[in-house]
């Protein structure tokens, strides 16, 4: 089965190059913007192992060629099996911490997740590994039965000089696991840092073979599919490794970064483009942030202490964003390019926190000669140098010379940054105020293992003053790439502007509109700090002052003036309305016509649904009056029981409780009863008899408004002066008693009807005659007595009841 497959492969790789002009026309295909994925589709590493054995492997970035050693302090956790490049079965777990050699950046980025997996309580133990070695293809990083599969495929007439670092990769991982099975422990591989690309910019030819046979290596010569098949081996071989030595049954994620600097050599950076798009093809791949930011040395382009170390905050980020916080990062991007005109281009950025900026101070100028930041058109494969590079939010701008072809007419178009001519570096990045771990070191003295070397640019702030001592800041920077805008996606905008005046506390800005959605806005002018007011005027209300305030459009009240006073409420009376046995009734009230507010409260009054008798279990009646309304209450019985209590326990069911109150005055008419209600006078001794204890208990002296209130009565009896009843008129034995306002007998009766309705709203109200009199007199009172007999006030009513 393994025969067709190599075959297949080989017919394809030959297509390619058949069907394309050379390697800068393969390198043109498909290398439009992508969207950035961030799948986690498949089952990522868990950090659940004893031993978490990180490894970096690739060429001289790898393992810091060129950079002395920096000996930072021990991290707990993090440690190294033996040494950092080479793991044996003799070796021991050994603190991590670079004494002698090189600056490997896996030394800074363990150091750092060791720090983070601290403060997440996550105790795995760190073992970083650095197994690569400068100046190797991908080729002769591969296992030697991948390069004998290459051999055959290409047609090689002859075998390259292996490095045999996979050889020592292989070991230090059986080496970890030989360990840890005698240690009982666990193990896991959960990230490989790749960092290697440079050499497969080029050919064997231009490298120099057959004449330097030593820098033979099958190089893919910047073919960038060659190169992400490659890639793709050497991955699935390196994954496989330590899934088969460590038992674990998830891929270890697979880290890269892209070509930068001098190292990048071909004309469409053929090399960066395969590595972005080999991230963005494989969602177990994780491209970390170049490293063309940091300081270099200028005899070897390899990067100086400070960079390892800040390459390896970079690794140790995205780390830890993929295993910890499970996301996958990416560094800035452009989303969208478009031609804006015939002579500009405009491209949209993602994840640009906090807007973009050109920086000149913490990475060199990218073209000394001009302010190209690290950016280059190629116009119908011709190259062309913008006039000018302008940064807006998360928007890049390049203006084209006057002279230069006409972009909307142009074949193709293709945009490049990072790439050959900008010395494979750039000046855009992002404001994230994110810092690092480490401080920037000294590099004043900084020259190399060699000490022939000289620091390319040593890092410092925007005001011009040295970074030396402040934590390594933590920009994102715009990845390397090469675009092409294909002729068909072309759509020149066409704007409509809309201008924005500043005001007392906002700058002024112009706003530029297409049809097509699309909107930038530049040529900002500063606030004017003058503020300017206008009126609002606030009207009165029914209880709240009316008034204008001056305020400007930025917040600012300068004052309140022209008070109003407010309105009062205009107030609408809502009538008393009694209940009826089917409908509730309400107690007066009124109501703001104006704001709605309530001013007075209307009350609910029961219906008086004649079965609320056995409805509670009670049946309760006050008698209100002179003597005769003692007699009533007491008819036959004297002051020990109550006859009108035995005659209602008769009319009512047996598990009805009856209750009998008595409030009364002898002598006294219906104008007294209201003046005494009127002056909330105690002047009553208030008595209860009740159905289970058959004797009246007496509840002291009283206002007539106390004794309804006490309990919601059923009944409430009126009795008037015998007298004052026939002719309506005062009570003539005592005529001192009597008020003015209550004269005649009506207004009394109807004082004390509202008295009995405010304070007892559910009770029926009924007045009887004196048994001498044989009609009554003409007022529209409910009379519900039977002539000369005193207990037939409730016989009605029971009748109903029962």
């Amino acid at each position: 089965m393994e025969k067709p497959v190599k075959v297949l492969l080989s017919t394809v790789l030959a297509l390619v190059v058949a069907l394309s002009t050379g390697i800068v026309a393969a390198a043109e295909e498909n290398s439009s913007p992508k969207e950035v994925p961030n799948p986690i589709s498949y089952e990522w590493p868990l950090l659940d192992a004893d031993l978490s054995h990180i490894v970096c492997y690739g060429q001289s970035f790898s393992n810091g060629s060129d950079a002395p050693a920096y000996t930072d302090e021990i991290v707990d956790g993090v440690y190294v099996y033996g040494s950092i490049t080479k793991s044996t079965t003799e070796s021991t777990l050994l603190p991590l911490q670079l004494t002698f050699g090189t600056q490997h950046p896996i030394a800074s980025a363990c150091n750092v997740l060791g720090k983070l997996f601290a403060d997440k309580n996550i105790n795995t133990k760190i073992v970083a590994g650095s197994y690569g070695v400068g100046g190797k293809t991908i080729a002769q990083l591969m296992s030697s039965e991948r390069q004998l599969q290459i051999k055959e495929e290409e047609g090689y007439a002859y075998d390259i000089l292996s490095s045999g670092k996979y050889e020592v990769f292989q070991s230090s991982v059986s080496a970890i696991a030989q360990y840890a099975k005698e240690t009982g422990q666990s193990a896991a591989c959960p990230i490989i840092v790749y960092l290697q690309g440079e050499t497969d910019q080029n050919t064997d030819a231009q490298l120099g073979y057959p004449e330097n046979p030593i820098r033979a290596g099958y190089g893919a010569g910047g073919d960038k599919e060659k190169y992400k098949e490659y890639m793709r081996r050497l991955k699935e071989d390196m994954q496989n490794e330590v899934m088969k030595a460590y038992g674990q049954t998830e891929k270890p994620l697979f880290m890269i970064y892209q070509v930068s600097g001098t190292y990048v050599r071909t004309k469409y950076s053929s090399i960066n483009m395969a590595q972005l798009e080999f991230a963005q093809e494989n969602e177990d791949v994780i491209l970390v942030q170049t490293p063309y930011f940091t300081s270099h040395y200028t005899n070897s382009h390899h990067l100086t202490v400070n960079g390892y170390r800040w390459l390896g905050e970079y690794i140790a980020k995205y780390a830890y964003s993929a295993l910890v916080e499970r996301e996958k990062m990416w560094p800035m991007l452009p989303e969208k390019i478009s031609v804006e005109s015939e002579n500009q281009i405009r491209m949209e950025v993602n994840k640009a926190e906090n807007g973009l900026s050109i920086d000149t101070y913490t990475v060199e100028n990218a073209t000394n000669s001009k302010n190209l930041y690290g950016f280059n058109l190629y116009i119908d494969n011709e190259r062309f140098v913008p006039e000018k590079i302008e940064v807006s939010g998360k928007d890049i701008v390049i203006t084209m010379p006057n002279n230069s072809p006409n972009l909307v007419l142009a074949e193709s178009v293709y945009v490049q940054y990072g790439g050959q001519s900008a010395n494979g570096t750039g000046n855009i990045r992002d404001n994230c105020s994110e810092k690092g771990f480490y401080e920037y070191l000294d590099d004043s003295n900084d020259i190399g293992t060699g000490n022939n070397q000289g620091v390319s640019h040593s890092a410092r702030k925007a005001d011009g003053t040295s970074l030396i001592g402040e934590k390594y800041p933590m920009y994102n920077w715009l990845a390397s790439f090469c675009y092409d805008i294909k002729k068909e996606e072309i759509h020149v905008h066409e704007y409509s502007v809309k201008t924005i005046a500043p005001s007392c506390d906002k700058k002024g800005y112009t706003v530029y509109y297409c049809a097509c959605g699309y909107n930038y806005t530049n040529n900002f002018t500063e606030a004017t700090g003058i503020h300017e007011y206008y009126p609002i005027v606030t009207s009165p209300t029914c209880t709240e002052w009316g008034y204008t305030t001056y305020i400007c459009t930025c917040g600012d009240i300068k004052e309140v003036t022209d008070y109003v006073s407010a309105l009062g409420h205009r107030e609408v009376m809502e009538p008393n309305i009694l209940p009826t046995a089917e409908m509730e009734g309400f107690t007066e009230g009124s109501y703001c016509e104006v704001c709605r507010t309530v001013i007075k409260e209307r009350k609910t009054i029961p219906a008086k649904g004649y079965g609320k008798i056995l409805e509670d279990g009670a049946f309760k009646v006050l008698l209100i009056g002179n003597t005769f309304s003692e007699d009533a209450a007491n008819y036959g019985q004297g002051i020990d029981g109550s006859q009108l209590l035995t005659i209602l326990n008769k009319m009512v069911k047996d598990d009805v409780k009856v209750t009998v109150g008595l409030i009364h005055s002898g002598a006294t008419s219906m104008a007294w009863h209201a003046t005494q209600a009127e002056r909330n006078g105690k002047t009553y001794n208030f008595r209860i008899i009740e159905s289970e204890t058959g004797r009246w208990k007496s509840n002291g002296a009283v206002a007539s408004a106390e004794a309804l209130q006490w309990t919601d009565w059923d009944a409430v009896v009126l009795q008037p002066f015998s007298t004052e009843a026939f002719t309506g008129k005062a009570n003539p034995i005592h005529p001192e008693q009597e008020e003015e306002i209550f004269y005649p007998f009506e207004s009394s009766t109807a004082y004390m009807l509202d008295h009995v309705n405010k304070h007892a709203p559910t009770a029926e109200i009924y007045c009887f005659m004196h048994w001498q009199r044989t009609k009554v007199n003409k007022m529209n009172i409910s009379i519900g007595s039977q002539d000369g007999i005193c207990q037939g006030v409730f016989l009605q009513k029971l009748q109903i009841v029962q």
